[in-house]
C-alpha cells in the first residue's frame, strides 16, 4: 500500500509540473513567422547541434513550409522528399518554431521546438538552448 501511494504522489507531481509547463504555451498571435515562411522557398545556412557544424548534411535541400501546417525538403536531382509538420507558438513570451520530420533519421535532427532569435523577410535564426550547447538552424531563401 505504501509503494502505491508514493507511486501515486509521484504521478500527481509529475502531471502537475507538466499542466504549468503546458500553461506557459499559447498559440501563436502575431502570426509573423507563419506568414513568412510560407512565402517561397528556403535552405539551411546554418544547423550546428551540439557544438558541430552540421550544415553540409542538408546543402541542396528546398524547404517548402504550407499554410496548412505542412513542410517538404527536396533536392534537384533527387526524387526523395521529405515531409514533415510545422507549428508556431509562443512559450514563455519567446515565438518557437516547432519542427517535426518523423520518417527521416537525418532530418529528425531538425525535430524541436527553436526560438526565434533574428527574423526578416530573407533570413529566420533559430536556437535551442539544451544542457550543453546551444543549438543553431538557419533558414535563407
Amino acid at each position: 500500500m505504501k509503494i502505491k501511494s508514493v507511486a501515486l504522489i509521484g504521478l500527481m507531481t509529475t502531471l502537475l509540473f507538466l499542466s504549468c509547463e503546458m500553461d506557459d504555451i499559447e498559440p501563436d498571435s502575431s502570426q509573423e513567422i507563419s506568414q513568412t515562411l510560407p512565402s517561397g522557398q528556403w535552405r539551411i545556412t546554418e544547423f550546428v547541434e551540439d557544438g558541430v557544424d552540421e550544415t553540409s548534411e542538408f546543402t541542396g535541400y528546398l524547404f517548402s513550409f504550407n499554410t496548412n501546417g505542412t513542410i517538404q525538403a527536396s533536392k534537384p536531382g533527387i526524387s526523395e522528399v521529405v515531409n514533415g509538420t510545422w507549428n508556431t507558438v509562443i512559450d514563455d513570451g519567446k515565438t518557437e518554431l516547432w519542427l517535426a520530420f518523423p520518417n527521416n533519421a537525418k532530418f529528425q535532427e531538425l525535430n524541436d521546438d527553436w526560438y526565434t532569435i533574428e527574423m526578416t523577410t530573407q533570413r529566420i535564426r533559430l536556437e535551442d538552448d539544451n544542457d550543453n550547447f546551444t543549438d543553431l538552424l538557419t533558414f535563407e531563401k
